[in-house]
């Protein structure tokens, strides 16, 4: 198995548009779109492992949110049918 290097991933930051432009100059309009595309390109060329890497608590969040939705519908068709038998 062979190992693959880092996998980086570069955030925007608002804290860095030019506070005299209030971040409305064309320049920055166009940056912010290039690099934009740019790290849209580049998360949908990760592979799932360094997804997983770069990312465990989203995705740790979105199974326990599935997880607890789940058992929400379980629930109600489960207690309704409980109901039904005598004691």
């Amino acid at each position: 198995m062979e190992k693959s290097e880092p996998i980086t991933i570069e955030h925007y930051s608002s804290s860095s548009i030019d506070p005299e432009h209030n971040g409305k100059s064309g320049i920055d309009i166009v940056t912010q779109d290039v690099e934009a595309s740019k790290a849209t390109r580049r998360e949908h060329e990760l592979s799932v492992k360094d997804a997983i890497r770069l990312y465990p608590k989203a995705i740790g969040f979105s199974l326990i949110f599935s997880t607890a939705i789940i058992m929400e519908g379980y629930d109600l068709s489960l207690l309704g049918s409980l109901y039904g038998y005598p004691a």
